[in-house]
C-alpha cells in the first residue's frame, strides 16, 4: 500500500481543499467576467436627494428639478416627491 492509501480520507480531503483555489464570492447577480460596479453610498440615492431637499425647505417642484438634474435617467414624478413630503411631516422618516 502507498502512503496515500494508508492515510485517513479526512486528511486527504483537507489537503485537497487547501490546494484547490477558491472562487471569489460576489453578492448579487453573476457577472460572467464583467466588471462589477460598487454601489455608491446611500447619500447618492434618489430618495436621499428628495429627503435632503425637502428638509432644506425647498418646494417639491424645486426638489424634483434638482433630482432630475442629478439623476439623469430617473423617472421620478412630483407625486413621488409629495409622498416623501407627507412621510417627513408625519415623522415616519427618521432624521
Amino acid at each position: 500500500m502507498t502512503q496515500a492509501q494508508q492515510a485517513p480520507q479526512g486528511s486527504i480531503a483537507a489537503i485537497a481543499a487547501q490546494a484547490a483555489p477558491q472562487p471569489e464570492k460576489t453578492k448579487g447577480k453573476k457577472t460572467k467576467g464583467k466588471e462589477v460596479k460598487q454601489a455608491k453610498k446611500k447619500g447618492g440615492t434618489i430618495a436621499a436627494s428628495i429627503i435632503a431637499g425637502l428638509r432644506a425647505g425647498r418646494t417639491p417642484q424645486k426638489v424634483l428639478e434638482q433630482v432630475q438634474k442629478k439623476h439623469k435617467d430617473c423617472k421620478t414624478t412630483i407625486a413621488c416627491v409629495h409622498w416623501y413630503s407627507s412621510r417627513i411631516k408625519r415623522g415616519l422618516i427618521p432624521e
